[in-house]
């Protein structure tokens, strides 16, 4: 006896839904393998980044580890991952500045929120500083804690006033398809605000 058509039809779908799903879980798999590597990478001596020197104008300029280029080339795909780690204190320089190249409007917050809440920093706590605020200029464009000419001793104010301006544009920050550095700044410009939208308290979806 022959089995109808369509209840062999019915038969094949979840077949082609199971081949599905295993194709992107192996996908994924090798899309993070390589990112995954580089991020533990972060973690070894060859993999810090290194302070050259500041230049007037322009500001800060680093030399990035090899690991640092490769997660900068695979673009915006390895922020999700970059944000579960820029909290490690042993990488966060790195990922800062990572995130500097290749964030969006996402990263904001969390750059923010580890910015110290204290005047007086050690060696080690006014560089990772200096990525941080590095990080939210390159995105934002705004030179506020740092200067492309003169950068001012870090204070908490600038944590303060970095919340203040996040919380008033949060709503209206978007990331333009095709990034560009406009001439008059030293900044990447990679998040904007929408001033149309939040005159029109219409919040962005992009």
């Amino acid at each position: 006896m022959k089995t109808p058509t369509h209840r062999r039809g019915f038969r094949v779908v979840p077949i082609l839904i199971v081949a599905a799903l295993l194709f992107l879980s192996w996908w994924a798999i090798q899309l993070f393998r390589p990112i995954d590597s580089d991020i533990r990478r972060l973690f070894s001596p060859e993999g810090k980044v290194e302070y050259l020197f500041s230049v007037n104008p322009g500001g800060p300029v680093f030399r990035y580890s090899e690991p640092m280029q490769r997660l900068v080339e695979q673009g915006s795909v390895v922020q999700p991952r970059l944000l579960e780690e820029l909290k490690n204190p042993r990488i966060q320089n790195e990922v800062a500045l990572i995130l500097s190249e290749i964030g969006d409007k996402a990263a904001l917050p969390y750059l923010i929120e580890l910015l110290p809440k204290k005047e007086d920093l050690t060696k080690d706590e006014h560089f990772t500083t200096m990525c941080l605020l590095y990080a939210l200029w390159q995105l934002t464009g705004i030179e506020l804690g740092i200067d492309h000419k003169f950068s001012p001793a870090y204070t908490p104010k600038f944590r303060a006033e970095w919340q203040t301006w996040y919380e008033k544009n949060k709503d209206y920050v978007y990331t333009p398809s095709k990034p560009k550095v406009p001439p008059s700044s030293w900044g990447r410009d990679r998040v904007l605000v929408h001033f149309e939208a939040k005159l029109a308290a219409n919040p962005t979806a992009r």
